[in-house]
């Protein structure tokens, strides 16, 4: 291969990639949940960031949680009043413009093995329309539970005896060897 065909591969290859970043990057935009993991038997306040990309008010959104996650709260926020059934999350009341980006919180426990937890949001629009969107989160298994430092203490009092009778032992033994008085022969 030539040099110049090597670079013309090359910068195929860099256009390819970046025009790739530049078109994920709006895909990724139209549904943002944080933080992106969630550990098994925590309560964690999970945010939603919904932008409404649409030219109509939007003026309802939900969440549903796959099964593995509980919803159980979703707090009112800016005008916006949140109702938890099931395994969906609503929000009613409020009103988003073109352009602006809703916020909602809603308080979940990840309850299922882990692994990637898909959800799906909806949108609702003040002209009827509406859009759906999916996210997926990872779903962390339990911390292991620390180790108590009680439960060893008295074999580490028996260790620790031992270790003290087998220095006071040596160090009895090397003063005697010392004051043995040197015998002639």
């Amino acid at each position: 291969m030539r040099a110049t065909s090597v670079c013309r591969t090359a910068r195929a290859l860099a256009l390819v990639a970046a025009g790739a970043l530049v078109l994920a990057a709006p895909a990724g935009a139209h549904l943002t949940l944080r933080p992106p993991s969630l550990t098994t038997g925590e309560e964690v306040l999970l945010t939603i960031d919904l932008p409404n990309e649409r030219q109509a008010a939007m003026t309802g959104a939900s969440l549903s949680a796959p099964s593995g996650v509980e919803l159980l709260e979703a707090p009112q926020a800016g005008g916006w009043t949140g109702v938890v059934s099931g395994n969906e999350a609503r929000w009613s009341g409020g009103s988003v413009s073109p352009g602006a980006v809703a916020t909602f919180t809603v308080r979940v426990r990840a309850t299922g093995e882990p692994g990637p937890a898909a959800f799906a949001a909806e949108q609702v629009y003040d002209d009827g329309e509406s859009v759906g969107w999916q996210t997926t989160v990872t779903v962390l298994p339990p911390p292991a539970p620390p180790v108590r430092s009680e439960q060893h203490l008295g074999r580490a009092v028996v260790a620790g005896l031992l270790g003290l009778v087998l220095v006071v032992a040596s160090l009895a033994l090397l003063h005697r060897r010392r004051r043995r008085p040197l015998q002639d022969g």
